[in-house]
């Protein structure tokens, strides 16, 4: 039933290169561990995976087939949108599951930003057609051998910045962001760790996740961490 496993195994399976950016020093991972929420019960599954524009502008590079410039145009027509993936059913008594129908998840879904006001998913008319085919290549890399559990991911699109241009759901501040799905909800605490450099605990120097404020285990406010003294230039001969 560890169904989010799966779908981090088979997302580094088939996105080359997903371990460590060059640039920034990402964990691919950890950020797809993140980004991903479920629900398991004994009656009924449920997983959302957020996706935020970083994942695709950080996997992107490290598979290394498109050029910098190919992938900033990609990104340019991802940034418009907030991409969520969703998979819920119902368990039965020996484990089969009863997949819910993307118009059944559709009616009752809904992302809420920090202030509580709620987003519904955009109809595929109102999305562009490039996003509609990309998420059309996306989901034969979702569902390959993934048995029902991969063919029952759905894509679900939403705007990605409310009225006044503000990102509902931006990893990197500190507005953090729900989703709801039915009757369940899912909480976002942002930033989101994966995406920002340690810290440092002054009491044993242990790497902390960088959205924390405190350590954990001493209550001590961490410090960022101290980039690398650049080698010192020898003197000419």
């Amino acid at each position: 039933m560890k169904k989010a496993v799966i779908l981090l195994l088979v997302l580094c399976v088939c996105l080359p290169g997903t371990g460590w950016a060059q640039e920034r020093k990402v964990n691919l991972g950890d950020l797809i561990r993140e980004t991903q929420q479920q629900n398991l019960s004994p009656e009924k599954m449920s997983i959302i995976w957020w996706i935020p524009l970083q994942f695709w502008q950080i996997s992107l590079k490290q598979n290394g087939a498109l050029s910098n410039e190919a992938i900033d145009k990609l990104l340019s027509v991802l940034r418009p949108y907030l991409f969520l993936v969703v998979a819920e059913g119902n368990v039965g008594p020996v484990g089969d599951i009863t997949y819910k129908s993307e118009e059944t998840l559709r009616t009752g879904l809904k992302v809420l930003d920090a202030r509580g006001r709620s987003y519904e998913p955009l109809p595929s008319d109102k999305v562009s057609e490039d996003v509609n085919n990309f998420v059309q290549m996306m989901r034969p890399i979702l569902s390959g051998g993934m048995g029902p559990f991969g063919e029952n991911l759905r894509f679900f699109l939403f705007p990605a910045r409310d009225s006044a241009g503000v990102e509902i759901a931006d990893a990197v501040s500190d507005n953090d962001f729900d989703v709801q799905l039915g009757e369940r909800r899912f909480h976002w605490r942002l930033p989101l760790g994966s995406l920002l450099p340690p810290k440092v605990c002054p009491d044993d120097g242990e790497l902390l996740n960088g959205a924390w404020t405190y350590c954990p285990w001493h209550g001590t406010k961490l410090k960022p961490l101290e980039a690398p003294a650049a080698p010192a230039k020898s003197a000419p001969g």
